[in-house]
């Protein structure tokens, strides 16, 4: 059920580089902006909360379907708004769950990872890292451990003998990193790419919520977290950032991220395994010291934004080469808030993505063809996550509400 609070709206997206006329209808149902060219309407709606409560976290399970941990430490399911589900009670919001292969795994209130698997429940004394992502696989969970002596690690959790064990690891990794599964030459699931090795002293900038960032990119194998290929390594330099974007390619697939220092800010590189050794095969023009991009990739074109912070620039990168030649499409745009560990808040479905204004308050809509049209309706409260099961987009704002997007004939 979807609340009476609704916003429809009809967006008219002019192909051929045509200007949008809005006016103002005074409609109960809707706002019309309207011209000749490509007609196309999306609706904006508050997800009914009442069952469940206001949401601190939330995920999407690989059926596309909600959950949520709400501000009680509950952890839901929701399919669909009149029918949640509970699934778990004392769960930590600090790290977001994962659900996958009939599986689900959330670290609980005092920060131990939990796992729910053929309805058995199985605690662990692991502690996943606050603010880093868990990675579900058929037969494993792949986690960013809290150490004793405060550091981390990369390990692979299985079931075995009744209970939870570390049956891999790899050691020295970014706390918050957000691991991501890449296959270079294929279509595959692929094995674990992952931002390693912090470094607090090379780059001091410190905008992304901590002042660690990552000095090497790691490829390793999924099973035994060895490495597959010679790490990216470069003196002087670091990636800031705590995750990778996946580049789809005819052959495969690269790597995205931002790497910074040597008296330059941000740039957004290219990586490609050769040889079994990560290189950077393609790099934008570095930002000015201490200024930050954020690169996002959708519908295979890779795009940034731009000082999140400041200008908010909105930029398509086209590859020639080794260079990223830069097309500037907007400004006054952002995706991530200064001290946020989550820092890509584009949200993308089939045929458009939702890209924040700089209030966080606003969205934008990007189409395929790289045309962003910001959407006029103000939201109660700030974005802090934006996540899109395919179908609709789903935002959650700071005040625990949550509102989805979509094609109206989706919604």
């Amino acid at each position: 059920m979807i609340t009476a609070l609704k916003l429809t709206f009809i967006l008219n997206l002019a192909l051929l580089g045509a200007s949008l006329s809005a006016c103002a209808k005074p409609s109960t149902d809707y706002t019309a902006q309207r011209h000749t060219v490509h007609e196309k309407s999306y609706e904006l709606q508050e997800l009914d909360l009442s069952k469940v409560g206001p949401a601190k976290q939330i995920a999407l399970d690989d059926m596309g379907w909600l959950m949520l941990i709400n501000d009680k430490g509950e952890l839901w399911q929701i399919p669909h708004s009149d029918k949640p589900t509970k699934l778990a009670t004392s769960v930590s919001s600090s790290v977001t769950p994962v659900a996958s292969f009939g599986k689900v795994a959330f670290a609980d209130k005092d920060g131990y990872f939990t796992l729910i698997q053929h309805g058995q429940v199985y605690r662990s004394a692991i502690r996943p890292s606050p603010h880093s992502a868990m990675l579900m696989l058929p037969f494993a969970t792949i986690v960013v451990q809290t150490n004793d002596d405060g550091s981390s690690s990369l390990v692979r959790l299985e079931v075995l003998d009744g209970g939870v064990k570390a049956v891999a690891r790899f050691d020295s990794i970014l706390p918050d990193a957000r691991p991501i599964q890449v296959d270079f030459s294929g279509d595959d699931n692929g094995h674990i790419a992952v931002l390693s090795h912090p470094d607090n002293t090379t780059y001091q900038h410190g905008v992304l919520g901590d002042d660690m960032e990552a000095s090497q990119v790691q490829f390793l194998e999924r099973h035994s977290l060895k490495p597959l290929a010679k790490p990216l390594s470069i003196e002087g330099l670091v990636f800031e950032a705590n995750t990778l974007e996946v580049l789809p390619h005819d052959k495969g697939n690269h790597l995205v991220t931002t790497m910074s220092g040597r008296g330059h800010g941000a740039s957004t590189i290219i990586i490609d395994n050769i040889d079994d050794e990560l290189k950077i095969i393609a790099q934008s023009t570095p930002l000015p010291n201490n200024r930050w991009q954020s690169p996002f990739v959708f519908e295979n074109k890779l795009y940034a934004i731009q000082m999140p912070h400041l200008v908010g620039r909105l930029v398509e990168y086209i590859q020639a080469g080794n260079k990223l030649h830069e097309k500037v499409l907007a400004e006054s745009h952002s995706n991530h808030a200064i001290g946020s560990f989550d820092t890509n808040l584009v949200a993308g479905r089939h045929g458009f993505a939702t890209i924040p204004n700089k209030n966080h308050r606003q969205v934008s809509v990007l189409t395929t063809e790289s045309e962003i049209t910001p959407l006029p309706n103000k939201l109660p409260a700030p974005i802090i996550k934006a996540l899109s099961n395919g179908k609709k987009i789903h935002l959650l704002l700071s005040n625990g509400m949550i509102w989805t997007l979509g094609h109206q004939h989706d919604l």
